[in-house]
């Protein structure tokens, strides 16, 4: 009986050394493929890094690109501006004119600056707030002197932009305008 106990246990402890041998190399093929994993991530890494001065020079490329000046023949521009972000702006329609160096891609929009005439410092107001003599067409405003009492005084105009018009003589910076084409007040209006 004690052979047969030995035997058994002879067994036992085989099969467990076994065990534990398959565990040991099941854990070193684990660690074995998490570092294999690791290194992937760090080559990723390290390639995203590679890349960045690449992209820094092609948005540099192109960046100077964009500072490049094109001369064009107008062809057409809108009489009315709109007004968007504070400033101005009109569309316009032109032939492009490019020199051999420069690549240009049909079908792209771009910023153009037109500048006709430029004042700065002056009284300007609304065109909005103009009124237009009925005989003579030149313009006025409505000047408040005292409660609910207006004084009609006519101006010289100067530059616009399609949205405010420069006051050149007949209006002070602190005169205040009769609003003649406002519907209606609401409540929550400031003055």
């Amino acid at each position: 009986m004690k052979k047969t106990t030995l035997i058994i246990f002879v067994a036992l402890a085989g099969i467990l050394a076994l065990m534990g041998k398959s565990n040991y190399n099941s854990m070193v093929n684990n660690d074995e493929e998490v570092s294999k994993a690791w290194s992937n991530v760090e080559g990723a890494y390290q390639h995203r890094a590679d890349l960045v001065p690449n992209l820094v020079a092609t948005v540099k490329g192109y960046a100077d690109h964009e500072k490049s000046t094109f001369e064009a023949i107008l062809k057409f521009i809108a009489p009315k501006g709109v007004e968007e972000e504070g400033a101005v702006q009109f569309k316009i329609e032109g032939d492009l004119i490019v020199n051999d160096s420069a690549y240009v891609r049909a079908g792209y929009s771009a910023n153009a600056s037109i500048v006709l005439e430029e004042k700065k410092d002056v009284l300007a107001i609304k065109e909005a707030l103009l009124q237009f003599d009925k005989e003579t067409q030149k313009p006025f405003v409505e000047i408040e002197t005292g409660e609910n009492e207006f004084e009609r005084k006519e101006l010289e105009l100067g530059v616009s932009d399609g949205i405010d018009v420069e006051v050149v003589s007949g209006l002070g910076k602190d005169d205040k305008i009769k609003v003649w084409n406002e519907l209606e007040k609401k409540d929550d209006d400031k003055d």
